[in-house]
């Protein structure tokens, strides 16, 4: 619910409240509504118990995100995602905050929320800000028209405001290792389908199984054996859009043992299973063009 509020607002450059149909509930990400505001100094809003996601991207100015844990500003060129069942208020932080936003909702959502804040991220720079304008300009566009797959495209084009989320928080972290621990992610982003072990690992970068494990996941923010799973999950995202491979084929290819841990693993990650997801993103390679490992 809406706690508190202070609607000190300059300008609205659009806004459009979507009603999801039945089947749209039934994706791993449906939208609730859009929007693209200019904020002035005396803005906030503050909320729990809301039972959507909020992603927001500063494009001028800077805000300022409060949770029950911790306090961090939006500055432009960052996005951010929240939880609104949680306790949480966002400002404007200076003369104005220019900010365009979705509030959505899925069963996929879970996995990003958790790889996000496994990485200690909260603020995330984004690499390629046109890129991020242009899918959110797609989702107002979407969010009007009258198309009869519109859920479908407003799903898929979510989904990717999530994975540059996710693959840029992981590019900030990654700037920041030693060298020992560089090389351990350039191992497993190049021998990711091969046979690979977190004590194997240790041993190629000349460190304990235990001192290997603690550094790693001081300097990326997760275990070992979580960023190699997301890496492979990753990889297979692309082959099950890309190819006609089966799930058992493509498990193999990103370095499963069997098709059942794989599909564990996906679901768990994703939010569907292999087989819902190229049901919905199996339309070709020219969707699939951002490295997300």
């Amino acid at each position: 619910m809406l706690l508190k509020s202070e609607l000190d607002i300059h300008s609205v450059v659009y806004s459009h409240t979507y009603t999801p149909s039945l089947q749209a509930k039934k994706l791993p990400f449906f939208l609730e509504c859009t929007g693209r505001y200019v904020y002035g100094k005396e803005y906030y809003t503050e909320r729990e118990g809301v039972n959507t996601y909020l992603l927001l991207f500063t494009i001028r100015g800077q805000g300022e995100i409060a949770t029950p844990t911790q306090r961090f500003s939006v500055p432009a060129g960052c996005a951010a995602l929240m939880d609104g069942n949680t306790w949480h208020r966002y400002a404007c932080q200076g003369e104005l905050w220019e900010m365009a936003w979705i509030h959505f909702c899925g069963g996929g959502v879970p996995a990003y929320l958790s790889y996000l804040f496994d990485a200690g991220e909260q603020a995330v720079h984004i690499a390629d800000p046109g890129e991020w304008m242009g899918h959110l300009e797609t989702i107002n566009t979407l969010a009007e028209s009258q198309e009869d797959i519109r859920d479908i495209h407003l799903c898929q084009t979510i989904g990717r405001l999530l994975d540059i989320l996710v693959t840029d928080s992981r590019r900030e972290v990654h700037t920041s290792c030693s060298p020992t621990i560089d090389r351990a992610l350039e191992l497993m982003r190049r021998e990711y389908g091969e046979a690979l072990t977190v004590a194997g690992l240790a041993n190629r970068v000349h460190l304990s199984r235990f001192y290997f494990i603690r550094k790693f996941r001081e300097q990326t923010g997760q275990s070992p054996y979580q960023y190699l799973t997301n890496l492979r999950i990753n990889q297979s995202k692309k082959l099950l859009c890309c190819t006609e491979d089966t799930v058992e084929s493509i498990a193999r290819q990103v370095g499963f043992s069997d098709g059942a841990g794989f599909i564990h693993s996906f679901k768990q990650l994703v939010g569907m299973t292999p087989f819902q997801y190229r049901k919905i993103y199996g339309h070709g390679c020219e969707e699939i063009n951002r490295d997300n490992c």
